[in-house]
């Protein structure tokens, strides 16, 4: 995983496995238990101490810009 321009932005060589995870048994609903147990399963290590800050502004933008995505499909 990598953050560039305030945002998680997943590796190429990782997107297998979540397109495999998502396709799989149970599909979206069991996505996130799916996603969360595979995350343990890579033993992350904190790279950046720093708190992340998330505003009411932040929220609003982001679903503003993930319902106009939507629009455009």
């Amino acid at each position: 995983m990598e953050v560039a321009d305030k945002r998680f932005r997943l590796k190429d060589e990782l997107l297998p496995e979540i397109k495999k995870a998502y396709s799989g048994r149970g599909g979206l609903f069991e996505s996130a238990k799916k996603g969360e147990k595979w995350l343990k399963s890579l033993r992350l290590t904190e790279g950046n101490k720093q708190d992340v800050v998330i505003t009411d502004g932040d929220i609003a933008s982001a679903y503003r810009e993930y319902t106009s995505a939507i629009k455009k499909q």
